[in-house]
């Protein structure tokens, strides 16, 4: 009798103890509005972003990470024309932006102090506009594939302001491998929790 009024007891402490561990933990889903500031390679000006991202943890420390985000890419082109009746040359420059679509499919590593993402991206090439002329008017212009596949690594602190919201800012770095762009920056993205 003993022996089973022991076990029951043990047996209710220990469905206790994993129903305490399922409260602590949720399956939660964050969504997020992200501002991003990335210098892409090979340029000095930073280049503003914004998306809205979606979360989903999976366990107590890891998640999977999703999104779309709106960025650009600058391109300079140019084109020398020979001015005839030995004048020589001139080149002229155009400035174009090229804009992009970026949806990331990342895993998240995360505690209370740090926040980790790693995986693939891929950036959906959306059109383009002439932001500068010196010269020389674009008429017409296209990328082929028009799709780039890269890897993002990002890191973050997350700074809690209530229990259902919290500003994440980031370190980035995305490569992208088609067109060999580098993408590094930094991120803000204030998440919110159901």
């Amino acid at each position: 009798m003993l022996r089973s009024i022991t076990l029951t007891c043990l047996s209710l402490l220990l469905l206790s103890t994993l129903g305490f561990a399922q409260e602590k933990f949720e399956r939660k889903t964050e969504i997020g509005l992200a501002f991003t500031m990335d210098a892409p390679d090979g340029y000095y000006t930073w280049r503003p972003g914004l998306g809205i991202g979606l979360h989903r943890r999976l366990s107590k420390r890891s998640g999977f990470e999703t999104g779309l985000y709106y960025r650009n890419y600058e391109i300079v082109t140019s084109a020398r024309v020979d001015l005839g009746d030995g004048m020589g040359r001139q080149t002229f420059f155009a400035h174009l932006n090229e804009r992009n679509l970026m949806i990331p499919l990342l895993y998240r590593f995360q505690n209370r102090w740090v926040h980790f993402s790693l995986g693939p991206t891929f950036d959906f090439y959306m059109g383009w506009r002439q932001t500068r002329d010196q010269g020389l008017q674009i008429d017409s212009y296209s990328r082929s594939p028009s799709v780039d596949m890269g890897a993002m690594a990002k890191i973050g602190v997350p700074l809690e302001i209530s229990g259902k919201l919290k500003i994440l800012p980031e370190l980035r770095l995305n490569p992208t491998f088609q067109y060999q762009r580098i993408y590094a920056g930094v991120g803000f993205t204030l998440w919110y929790s159901n």
